[in-house]
């Protein structure tokens, strides 16, 4: 259930959706076929091989590109939504829009995360208040202010919690929460015993030991905490669903209040998480 997308991320495309409107207005709609004979081979009874018969067209003229792993119908819907989104976003960063509108915020987020030498410059200075209000820490209870802020930034560590439409009724918005805390793509990459998963989490550990040595870290406290940060997320892979689980609807709904949260996982003040997002009344 591993979201590509952050808090942050989400503002970003609703605002980019909001400002589209107007463009919208002004371009010619372009219609697709729904069905598209092209895609098909008609020289194969449906009843014989109906995935031939549905996609022959589409397999034969369509091979998967080298850059994809994937390629269909949605992927070509994926690619030209992304180009839209990118002209929006060029477009809200060379505008002198007004200051505080949405496509001010955009334009400057944008400009922000392409000034390479700005950021360069910068080094850790952004996130040193951060990492200073993680040594601080001292006991437990430290810990789920500091988890909070983070969520509140869009890191989201050990899960992610969202707001979405209930599964089962359409017509609410309710709080969810994720399976999350892994930097491998999911579990598999920390349970699988073949050569190259293997050699994925040594390549992996030596990644993370790089990152604390450009926080200051030396040779071998940089070592040691990297294979802190793996032993942990390797538990918590250990306890995520596979890929394949995440995919049963049934296994996936777990709708509880936050009394029943609260005594599903009683070592975590749920109550004093919500407050440190500004949810003061999460139901």
């Amino acid at each position: 259930m591993k979201l590509k997308t952050t808090i942050t991320i989400v503002s970003l495309l609703i605002a980019m959706v909001i400002i589209s409107c107007d463009n919208n207005k002004q371009e010619n709609s372009i219609k697709e076929k729904a069905v598209d004979q092209e895609n098909m081979d008609l020289t194969v009874k449906a009843g014989d091989n109906f995935y031939q018969y549905a996609n022959g067209g589409w397999i034969k003229n369509n091979p998967v590109p080298d850059d994809k792993t994937q390629f269909g119908s949605f992927s070509v819907l994926y690619d030209k939504n992304q180009e839209k989104l990118q002209d929006l976003v060029l477009d809200a960063a060379k505008s002198n829009a007004e200051k505080g509108s949405i496509a001010q915020k955009i334009g400057d987020l944008y400009n922000s995360g392409m000034d390479t030498v700005k950021i360069d410059a910068l080094g850790m200075q952004p996130i040193v208040s951060q990492l200073n209000a993680i040594d601080q820490m001292k006991s437990n209870s430290d810990i789920l202010p500091i988890i909070a802020e983070m969520h509140i930034l869009g890191v989201s560590p050990l899960f992610y919690f969202f707001g979405s439409q209930d599964d089962r009724n359409s017509s609410m918005v309710i709080a969810n929460f994720y399976q999350g805390g892994l930097g491998l793509p999911d579990r598999d990459y920390y349970t699988s015993d073949d050569a190259r998963s293997i050699d994925i989490r040594k390549e992996y550990l030596l990644h993370v030991a790089k990152m604390f040595g450009l926080a200051g870290y030396s040779d071998k406290q940089a070592t040691t905490e990297a294979q802190t940060v793996m032993n942990m997320e390797t538990r918590l892979a250990k306890v995520s669903l596979t890929r394949l689980e995440n995919r049963d609807p049934f296994r996936t709904y777990n709708k509880m209040s936050l009394d029943s949260l609260q005594k599903m996982a009683p070592e975590t003040d749920w109550s004093l998480f919500f407050t440190s997002i500004n949810l003061a009344d999460p139901g």
